[in-house]
């Protein structure tokens, strides 16, 4: 077979070159296209009824745009903000987002070890997660529950009158009980005023409640708060005078 002559090589070599594909490439070989980089603490416990907020800069670490999106974890959502990745998120080349991880205790299917995992398209051979030291780590914890009670636990009074009740919160609860409110039975003519109940209640304080009514009746009152136990009060409006033997009294309950 003849040899080329240098003309004819230069020309295939043209064409080689021309019909050579082309991949989109990090900035530096061996690079993830994008970094996820903390910018909150990443390990932390998570009551089952709390929630928290984990953030990490998105960086486009390519010379080309791309679309990206982040695997789904049970009890995570993306929080809206200005500058925060949306789902999905197109970043320019070499350009940031917030990715803003809002957890949702009761939610989650379990403790997250690991992630998040960014994805290019949904393109589960071209994902990345942040470096060892840098992934979640999210451990929850049982409900904090405040233990709380109510005293009397039954009280007799009259029509157009006020009583007190008053609320405790145990002294080994682990959270103050906040949130507090009274349940009173549809159609009851109870009224109730929450007092200093209306503030978060410390363990080991107590708070008072007053209430009265319009209507002869007894009831069952409900209290509970945010996170803590129930305690039930039942009372008795009574008509406010009682005439026997010329004597004024008022029923006992």
């Amino acid at each position: 077979m003849n040899d080329l002559s240098p003309s004819m090589a230069r020309r295939l070599a043209g064409i080689a070159f021309a019909l050579a594909p082309v991949y989109p490439a990090a900035a530096t070989a061996g690079q993830p296209v994008v970094t996820l980089t903390p910018l909150t603490a990443t390990t932390l416990t998570l009551p089952a009824d709390g929630e928290a907020v984990v953030q990490y800069l998105a960086t486009n670490q390519s010379n080309l745009a791309h679309a990206f999106a982040m695997t789904p974890i049970a009890g995570v959502a993306l929080e809206p903000g200005s500058g925060h990745c949306t789902a999905p998120f197109v970043l320019a080349a070499h350009a940031s987002c917030v990715l803003a991880l809002h957890f949702t205790g009761s939610a989650m299917n379990g403790d997250v070890h690991g992630g998040p995992l960014v994805c290019i398209n949904d393109n589960p051979l071209a994902c990345w997660q942040p470096t060892a030291d840098a992934q979640l780590h999210v451990t929850l914890l049982p409900a904090q529950v405040a233990t709380i009670a109510a005293t009397p636990a039954a009280l007799t009074i009259a029509v157009g009158s006020t009583a007190v009740i008053t609320v405790d919160n145990a002294a080994d609860s682990p959270v103050a009980a906040e949130g507090l409110a009274v349940e009173v039975p549809p159609a009851s003519s109870i009224l109730v005023d929450l007092g200093s109940c209306a503030a978060p209640l410390a363990p080991a304080a107590s708070c008072t409640i007053v209430i009265g009514g319009s209507a002869a009746e007894t009831a069952t009152l409900v209290i509970a708060g945010e996170h803590t136990t129930t305690a039930e009060v039942v009372v008795t409006l009574v008509d406010d005078v009682v005439f026997e033997d010329g004597f004024d009294f008022m029923p006992s309950a």
